[in-house]
């Protein structure tokens, strides 16, 4: 760094601090290279109006890769979320999905773990979180939209106040919250009771989302954020509906 002060001006010492800063707090090199790709790509804003999205509890992506596969060639998705996606290969999904950056957060245990797929003319950053299956990014479109894509299973080691350093006034927090709001009377009174301290407005489907419980646990939080939002009812061997949800 003392060599590259004597010889760069100061513009380019900056920018070379600024590089070299972001290569060595990455975690990984494809990180790094992800972050490098986001901020070479044109700042222009994305002229598109909504955002289609798929979220699907997988129950291990590995067993359920073939439904992933034409449901997404189906629906033609601009952000994909699995939920529970447990061990899988990355270059598998890479290769599948080449026109996609991919973000993942490891789960609490091996079958755990939250999978965001974007397509790549959406300006997008990660956001840091600590908090297994959460998993945060920023969509910068004419206004930036934060995306949580969560998973909480009834034995988690964390509680729904372990998310406020991540909730914005223009997010959308999406996934299988473990709770029915209406049948599970503690647990949805505490769900709905943080909700409201953060304006987060329930978008549920009205029908059940759990094919093992019957109950409706799938559905997102948004504040600031006009949605729509649906149940796929096709055939699944998951135990969980996929949702689509548009995103204006």
């Amino acid at each position: 760094m003392n060599s590259a002060r004597r010889i760069l001006s100061e513009n380019d010492y900056k920018i070379f601090q600024t590089i070299t800063h972001e290569w060595q707090n990455s975690t990984d090199i494809e990180e790094c290279f992800l972050t490098w790709e986001s901020k070479s790509k044109c700042k222009a804003q994305s002229k598109t109006s909504f955002l289609h999205t798929l979220c699907f509890n997988v129950r291990g992506l590995g067993m359920r890769w073939g439904e992933v596969l034409l449901l997404t060639l189906n629906g033609k998705f601009d952000v994909i979320t699995l939920l529970e996606t447990g061990k899988f290969c990355k270059s598998t999904i890479t290769n599948a999905f080449s026109d996609y950056n991919m973000f993942y957060q490891k789960g609490e245990n091996p079958h755990g773990g939250v999978l965001i797929l974007i397509k790549q003319y959406i300006r997008v950053s990660r956001i840091q979180s600590d908090v297994p299956n959460i998993c945060v990014v920023d969509l910068h479109m004419d206004e930036s939209i934060r995306l949580i894509g969560m998973y909480a299973p009834e034995s988690k080691n964390w509680t729904w106040n372990d998310l406020f350093n991540v909730i914005t006034n223009k997010c959308i927090l999406i996934g299988d919250f473990n709770v029915d709001l209406e049948e599970d009377i503690d647990n949805g009174k505490n769900l709905l009771g943080w909700a409201d301290k953060h304006s987060l407005a329930a978008y549920t489907l009205d029908c059940p989302t759990s094919l093992r419980s019957n109950r409706e646990i799938d559905y997102a939080l948004v504040p600031g954020v006009q949605v729509t939002i649906r149940a796929y009812e096709g055939e699944t061997t998951s135990d969980h509906k996929p949702i689509f949800c548009v995103i204006t």
